[in-house]
């Protein structure tokens, strides 16, 4: 799944190309198919349902996840000390959702960190 928040427009009344909405849903669109490639390839057999939406990343996993089995959510942070121990997302859903969620430690580059 991708989402992403409507960047609000600069104050000084410009917007960037980063912040012009059909551009981020296509880069969203582009993320989600070359994960998705991942996941075929990885695990062929998964079930799962693509999803691109503009709106908060919590809020548009939830409607989703009301009939999902589970709901996997990698996680950025390597420590406590960068911030809370799951992220704003993890922790709205792992608060508020029937659905069980799952954080699982995205893969460092490093092969001795783990």
């Amino acid at each position: 799944m991708r989402s992403w928040k409507v960047a609000e427009p600069a104050r000084v009344g410009t917007l960037s190309a980063f912040e012009d909405p059909e551009l981020v849903e296509t880069h969203a669109r582009e993320v989600l198919i070359d994960a998705e490639r991942l996941l075929h390839t990885r695990f062929p057999g998964l079930q799962h349902r693509p999803v691109v939406e503009e709106g908060d990343t919590a809020d548009v996993l939830g409607r989703y996840a009301e009939d999902a089995s589970i709901v996997v959510l990698g996680r950025h942070h390597t420590s406590t000390l960068e911030g809370r121990l799951f992220g704003s997302t993890a922790h709205e859903l792992i608060s508020g959702s029937r659905t069980p969620v799952c954080i699982a430690p995205l893969r460092s580059p490093d092969p001795r960190r783990r």
